[in-house]
This record gives C-alpha cells, structure tokens and sequence, in this order.
C-alpha cells in the first residue's frame, strides 16, 4: 500500500483515524425540541391506547375503586366546595388567557391556544363517545353528571393549558412555570377524584391525551407559530 493511499483512509470515517478525526453531527436546538415533542407525542398516545385497554377489559377496576374508597373517607362538604372551585379556574384560565393573548394582538399565539384547548376538548368529547364509560357509583354525588367518565375533560384541559403555556412561554417564564404547573394539574385531577366524579384511569387518560394533542400541535405548527411571549 502506497503512502498516500494510507494517508486517504486514515482520512475517511471509515479508516484507521481517531475518533476525533470523524465527521459531527449537531443536533440544532429547534431538531432537539421538535424530537423531545415527538417523543411526548408517542408517549402519551401509547398511555392512553394503554389505558383505553385496561379499562375495556376490567383490569383496571380494583384499583380504580380502591383509590376513590381511599380518598371518600375523607369527604367534607367544605373541601368539595374547594374542590369545585378548583376545577372552575380550569375554564376561567383558559378564556382569560385567550382573551389576553388577543388583547395583545398575538394572532398566532391565540390560534394555537385556541387549537391547543378546543381541539383537546373536541377529543376528549369523542374518547368519551367512544368508551362510554359511566362515572363512578360508588356513593351518591352531590351534582351528578350525565357525560361519560373516559377520559376527564377536566384533567384534559388543565394538562393542555399546562403544556401549551410551556410552549408559547420564554424560556426563563417556561422554568418559572412548571412546578405551579405541574401543582395545579395534579390538584385539578386530585378534586375531581375527590369528588368522586372520575376514576384515576380517567385522570391519567385526560392527561396523556392532552400532552400528546399540544405537543402534535407543537411539532406540526413550528416554532414561528408560538413565538415566546
């Protein structure tokens, strides 16, 4: 072998050449996010279509009931009225932030907003056409609900307008943001099992499905279109 044939495959990925030597390829930060929201996507698509089983086949009962008995031992009528105070704000952030986000004149911000929080209810609404999965009897609620249980609309909306402020939101805000996030999406689906008006799998489907409707926006809309405010 010649030298300057030696020279040209130390020089190739493929020849004898330092691991230095081999050709980089850096993940931009726009390609890393667009992967992490993909992965969301995937995720919280397999938990539901996970859950949706479970529930269809029964396996899910023993432990659903177990939860809700659980937590009616403590039932106060003070806390059920602070539970449905809770679960009102759902509705009252979501309108107030459209409704800021068009004061300012975002457009694009308010359009996925929008999308992000009606689009995860029109699905929410089908899901539960779908299923058709009665609300918990175990004891009689206060103000029973007519819809179905699977998954909770409630759970559903507070996890979407979670993760869409996660979005829209600047970095620095989007860091400050997420533990009182994450807190109130945990204490709206706290109250309504608390409540007694969902099953825990119910909670948990809401939320996989919400993650995984925003975060498809997410990837399908572009960055441009959920420009940080």
């Amino acid at each position: 072998m010649t030298d300057s044939l030696r020279e040209t495959l130390e020089e190739t990925p493929f020849g004898g050449g330092t691991p230095s030597s081999l050709p980089s390829l850096p993940l931009s930060a726009a390609g890393a996010g667009k992967l992490i929201l993909l992965l969301a996507v995937a995720l919280g698509a397999g938990l539901l279509y996970w859950l949706a089983i479970a529930v269809l086949s029964g396996s899910s009962l023993a432990f659903d009931d177990a939860v809700l008995r659980y937590l009616h031992r403590y039932a106060n009528v003070h806390l059920a009225q602070l539970a449905n105070i809770v679960c009102m704000l759902v509705t009252v952030i979501s309108v107030l932030t459209l409704v800021f986000l068009l004061y300012r004149r975002w457009w694009r911000q308010a359009l996925f907003w929008f999308c992000s929080t009606a689009g995860a209810a029109i699905i929410c609404g089908f899901a539960k056409k779908l299923m058709q999965r009665h609300r918990p009897d175990l004891w009689a609620l206060a103000s029973p609900h007519a819809s179905f249980s699977f998954p909770s609309g409630h759970a559903t909306q507070s996890m979407a307008i979670v993760v869409a402020l996660l979005l829209l939101a600047a970095p620095a805000t989007r860091r400050a943001l997420l533990i009182p996030g994450l807190a109130f999406i945990g204490l709206v689906g706290l109250c309504r099992l608390y409540l007694g008006m969902h099953y825990p799998t119910d909670i948990l489907a809401g939320w996989a499905l919400a993650v995984s409707w925003v975060c498809l926006l997410g990837v399908l809309s572009g960055p441009q279109w959920r420009r940080p405010v």
